[in-house]
């Protein structure tokens, strides 16, 4: 019986780990998608604020207002990722890449583009000649998200691939102990200093799209681990009671 649980709990466990980090068949219903940024002169002068014990200065250049869905992502305190560690950055806690637009929410597009981030950059990598000339590349953004307060930022974390997200925030410059980083302004710039810098005041994920096979995830998780102690907690207790016999 233990060995079919185990397998059973292995088997959703490791489906539902794959399903809840694809693309949805179809994007969620979010008018502001067809909608490129809101980009308006900012009028919040330079100001200071403080992560992990590292203080910051924060540049705002644009007001700025997005919705899109998230395509990619990559985590600042990723094992891979040395960099932010070495420059103290700790207000740069994640990067979403995010598409939007009408060509690029067609499902019979991104669902054939491959997507990919590395520390600083979001990767796309298009097989299909067609797909290739009908994906809107200007509408794509890699954002390095910039926050100091916990709410949001434990929101910006929850974000996964396929979430329709609504960023609020300013497109800023920003400067640490170790650090000195700008921020794109224009959609339509490519290669390096390209992203989108934000500094994030509201964050919202309004479609959650793997929501089912995420929970789904997370309790064969718990499932599996409770599984795997109550294995070798009461299999280690024939051991015991011999040794205490012994003494």
């Amino acid at each position: 019986m233990k060995k079919y649980l185990f397998i059973m709990f292995a088997i959703v466990w490791a489906v539902s780990g794959w399903m809840k980090d694809q693309l949805p068949e179809r994007p969620g219903a979010v008018a502001g998608l067809m909608n490129d940024p809101i980009q308006t002169p900012a009028r919040v002068k330079p100001f200071m604020t403080q992560v992990g014990g590292e203080r910051y200065e924060i540049t705002p250049r644009y007001d700025y207002e997005q919705w899109g869905m998230v395509v990619s992502y990559h985590h600042s305190d990723s094992w891979m990722d040395r960099v932010h560690e070495k420059w103290a950055d700790n207000l740069n806690i994640k990067d979403l890449c995010v598409i939007w637009g009408a060509a690029n929410m067609d499902p019979s597009i991104y669902k054939n583009v491959e997507f990919s981030s590395g520390q600083w950059t979001c990767y796309t990598w298009i097989d299909d000649p067609v797909v290739y000339n009908r994906f809107d590349g200007v509408r794509l953004a890699n954002n390095h998200m910039l926050a100091d307060d916990p709410e949001i930022a434990e929101a910006i974390l929850d974000s996964n691939y396929g979430d329709i997200v609504h960023i609020k925030g300013y497109l800023s410059n920003y400067r640490g102990r170790k650090i000195t980083r700008g921020t794109s302004i224009t959609r339509t710039d490519t290669g390096n200093g390209a992203c989108e810098t934000i500094y994030v005041t509201d964050f919202s994920i309004i479609h959650d799209a793997n929501k089912d096979w995420d929970m789904l995830y997370r309790w064969s998780s718990y499932l599996l681990l409770a599984l795997i102690s109550w294995v070798l907690f009461f299999g280690s207790l024939p051991i015991l009671r011999d040794l205490l016999r012994r003494e």
